[in-house]
Protein backbone atom coordinates (compact mmCIF):
# COMPACT_ATOMS: atom_id res chain seq x y z
CA UNK A 1 0.00 0.00 0.00
CA UNK A 2 2.77 2.93 1.22
CA UNK A 3 4.77 2.13 -2.15
CA UNK A 4 1.92 3.59 -4.11
CA UNK A 5 1.59 6.87 -2.12
CA UNK A 6 4.54 8.66 -3.17
CA UNK A 7 3.98 8.09 -6.62
CA UNK A 8 0.33 9.17 -5.89
CA UNK A 9 1.56 12.26 -4.24
CA UNK A 10 3.74 13.13 -6.91
CA UNK A 11 1.38 13.05 -9.59
CA UNK A 12 -1.45 14.81 -8.23
CA UNK A 13 1.18 17.96 -7.47
CA UNK A 14 2.65 17.36 -10.99
CA UNK A 15 -1.53 17.77 -12.26
CA UNK A 16 -1.96 20.87 -10.34
CA UNK A 17 0.85 22.68 -12.21
CA UNK A 18 0.01 20.31 -15.77
CA UNK A 19 -3.93 22.17 -14.95
CA UNK A 20 -2.15 25.66 -13.96
CA UNK A 21 -0.47 26.07 -17.26
CA UNK A 22 -3.18 24.68 -19.67
CA UNK A 23 -5.50 27.05 -17.92
CA UNK A 24 -3.09 30.22 -18.53
CA UNK A 25 -2.97 29.15 -22.18
CA UNK A 26 -6.82 28.94 -22.35
CA UNK A 27 -6.93 32.45 -20.67
CA UNK A 28 -3.38 33.78 -22.28
CA UNK A 29 -4.84 37.20 -23.28
CA UNK A 30 -6.50 37.78 -19.43
CA UNK A 31 -3.52 36.27 -17.83
CA UNK A 32 -0.93 38.59 -19.54
CA UNK A 33 -3.11 41.50 -18.96
CA UNK A 34 -3.07 40.93 -15.25
CA UNK A 35 0.75 39.91 -15.41
CA UNK A 36 1.56 43.73 -17.37
CA UNK A 37 -1.09 45.55 -14.70
CA UNK A 38 1.30 44.25 -11.82
CA UNK A 39 3.87 46.18 -13.57
CA UNK A 40 6.00 42.99 -15.08
CA UNK A 41 7.79 43.92 -17.73
CA UNK A 42 7.41 41.60 -21.50
CA UNK A 43 4.39 39.96 -19.60
CA UNK A 44 3.57 37.98 -22.97
CA UNK A 45 7.44 36.60 -22.83
CA UNK A 46 7.04 35.96 -19.19
CA UNK A 47 3.77 34.57 -19.39
CA UNK A 48 5.16 31.55 -21.88
CA UNK A 49 7.84 31.08 -19.81
CA UNK A 50 5.99 30.80 -16.50
CA UNK A 51 3.92 27.97 -18.66
CA UNK A 52 6.93 26.09 -20.09
CA UNK A 53 7.90 25.97 -16.38
CA UNK A 54 4.52 24.33 -15.01
CA UNK A 55 3.67 22.32 -18.07
CA UNK A 56 7.39 20.42 -18.15
CA UNK A 57 7.52 20.47 -14.38
CA UNK A 58 4.23 19.00 -13.96
CA UNK A 59 4.56 16.22 -16.70
CA UNK A 60 8.17 15.41 -15.03
CA UNK A 61 6.65 15.15 -11.61
CA UNK A 62 3.96 12.99 -13.02
CA UNK A 63 5.87 10.55 -14.91
CA UNK A 64 8.29 10.48 -12.57
CA UNK A 65 11.56 12.29 -14.67
CA UNK A 66 14.28 14.20 -12.63
CA UNK A 67 11.46 14.71 -10.21
CA UNK A 68 14.30 16.56 -7.64
CA UNK A 69 14.94 18.74 -10.44
CA UNK A 70 11.39 19.32 -11.44
CA UNK A 71 10.75 20.14 -7.67
CA UNK A 72 13.50 22.44 -7.16
CA UNK A 73 12.38 24.95 -10.29
CA UNK A 74 8.64 24.63 -9.62
CA UNK A 75 9.28 25.64 -5.99
CA UNK A 76 11.99 28.42 -7.12
CA UNK A 77 9.23 29.28 -9.30
CA UNK A 78 6.24 29.72 -6.44
CA UNK A 79 7.82 31.67 -4.07
CA UNK A 80 8.05 34.77 -6.57
CA UNK A 81 4.42 33.92 -7.87
CA UNK A 82 2.98 33.76 -4.43
CA UNK A 83 4.70 36.78 -3.47
CA UNK A 84 3.37 39.06 -5.98
CA UNK A 85 -0.11 37.84 -6.82
CA UNK A 86 -1.39 36.53 -3.40
CA UNK A 87 0.72 38.18 -0.27
CA UNK A 88 0.81 41.87 -2.61
CA UNK A 89 -3.14 41.61 -2.51
CA UNK A 90 -3.53 40.71 0.87
CA UNK A 91 -6.05 43.19 2.62
CA UNK A 92 -9.23 43.51 4.77
CA UNK A 93 -11.55 42.37 2.13
CA UNK A 94 -13.28 39.26 0.83
CA UNK A 95 -10.45 39.11 -2.13
CA UNK A 96 -7.86 40.11 0.51
CA UNK A 97 -9.14 36.70 2.44
CA UNK A 98 -9.21 34.27 -0.92
CA UNK A 99 -5.83 36.01 -1.23
CA UNK A 100 -4.43 34.01 2.26
CA UNK A 101 -6.01 31.04 1.37
CA UNK A 102 -4.25 30.90 -2.11
CA UNK A 103 -1.23 31.74 0.09
CA UNK A 104 -1.31 28.77 2.49
CA UNK A 105 -2.44 26.49 -0.77
CA UNK A 106 1.39 27.93 -2.08
CA UNK A 107 3.11 27.22 0.95
CA UNK A 108 1.35 23.84 1.32
CA UNK A 109 2.54 22.70 -2.63
CA UNK A 110 6.09 24.32 -1.64
CA UNK A 111 5.92 21.97 1.53
CA UNK A 112 5.19 19.02 -0.63
CA UNK A 113 7.93 20.34 -3.36
CA UNK A 114 10.52 20.14 -0.35
CA UNK A 115 9.31 16.51 0.35
CA UNK A 116 10.54 15.68 -3.02
CA UNK A 117 13.96 17.96 -3.07
CA UNK A 118 14.87 16.36 -0.07
CA UNK A 119 14.45 12.79 -0.64
CA UNK A 120 11.10 11.51 -0.90
CA UNK A 121 11.39 11.87 -5.32
CA UNK A 122 14.34 9.81 -4.55
CA UNK A 123 12.61 6.99 -2.67
CA UNK A 124 9.96 6.47 -5.84
CA UNK A 125 12.11 7.15 -8.81
CA UNK A 126 14.48 4.12 -6.37
CA UNK A 127 10.98 1.94 -6.37
CA UNK A 128 10.90 2.47 -10.10
CA UNK A 129 14.22 1.22 -10.42
CA UNK A 130 13.91 -1.42 -8.50
CA UNK A 131 10.41 -2.55 -10.10
CA UNK A 132 12.41 -2.30 -13.27
CA UNK A 133 15.05 -4.67 -12.64
CA UNK A 134 12.96 -6.74 -11.34
CA UNK A 135 10.76 -7.48 -14.55
CA UNK A 136 14.15 -7.70 -16.24
CA UNK A 137 15.05 -10.72 -14.03
CA UNK A 138 12.37 -12.15 -14.81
Amino acid sequence: MHSYLRPLARILIGLLFIFSGFSKIVAFSAVSGMMGAAGFPAPGILLVVAIIIELAGGIMLAVGYRVREASIVLALFLVPTTLVFHVAAIDGTQQGQMEIVATLKNLAIIGGLLHLIAGGARAAEQGMERESSASHAV
